[in-house]
């Protein structure tokens, strides 16, 4: 099954689990030709205190859009 950056899902398709579809985020990735994957949660609340020192040394460079995270 190869990706389709096109597609819009309707209301009217299967849905997915979140299993399922880490499963097939990998399938793409070696299908692309990348030697490794990884799937990591986005809750950040735990490493907030770390995350915002490392902001305040300017360690993001010039990635702006760090700032108001």
């Amino acid at each position: 099954m190869n990706p389709d950056h096109n597609h819009t899902p309707t209301s009217s398709e299967p849905s997915i689990s979140s299993t399922e579809l880490t499963e097939q985020v990998k399938i793409w990735a070696r299908e692309l030709g990348f030697h490794g994957v990884g799937i990591a949660s986005i809750d950040i609340g735990h490493q907030r205190p770390r995350l915002e020192q490392w902001l305040e040394l300017g360690y993001q460079g010039e990635m702006e859009f760090m700032e108001g995270i």
